[in-house]
């Protein structure tokens, strides 16, 4: 063909170190996304945290994770390029919720209020009151703020409907006992 052997095998060698250098992050990718699969770390549908990003699992490729993110955002995650994972599926979640109540009843009242649980059936075990977080104001007119914290067991995927029904049911049961929340 009237080329050199010398520099068919210095062409042949450039392009054999191009494409080794392209593929890297191709087979970093696919490593990552074999042992993903096979140590079991996630599985679709769970509720997991990738480097700072939260989401449910929707995919787990070869060469990237696609997870569904809040307000129904899809974000591709490339295999080898995730450092951590928290799998929040894997074990019954604690949901923590904080009220701040204004009135002029004692803390034992604020402490006895009606039980919420029993219209939540998807919390596990009780809804418990952990405690009162703060205290402001009463004095000669009795009216004080208080901060009330309570929680309870749940499985990650209803922690945002739970709130949302147990603040719902906070709001009026407060509006019952004309108590204020701020």
């Amino acid at each position: 063909m009237g080329i050199a052997m010398s520099v068919y095998i210095a062409s042949l060698s450039v392009i054999s170190l191009a494409i080794s250098l392209g593929s890297r992050d191709m087979v970093e990718d696919i490593l990552s996304g074999l042992l993903m699969l096979f140590e079991r770390q996630i599985k679709v549908g769970d509720i997991v945290e990738i480097d700072g990003c939260r989401g449910q699992v929707q995919e787990i490729g070869i060469r990237s994770t696609k997870l569904l993110c809040d307000g129904n955002d899809v974000r591709f995650l490339s295999n080898s390029g995730i450092r951590s994972i928290v799998n929040k599926s894997m074990r019954v979640s604690i949901l923590t919720l904080s009220v701040s109540m204004v009135t002029d009843q004692s803390l034992e009242y604020v402490e006895d209020l009606p039980e919420i649980r029993k219209k939540e059936n998807r919390i596990l075990g009780d809804l418990t009151l952990d405690g009162i977080s703060s205290v402001t104001g009463g004095g000669k007119s009795g009216i004080r703020t208080v901060g009330v914290r309570f929680s309870c067991r749940c499985q990650e995927r209803d922690q945002k409907a739970i709130q949302d029904n147990i603040s719902r049911q906070i709001f009026f049961l407060c509006e019952r006992e004309n108590i204020e929340l701020r």
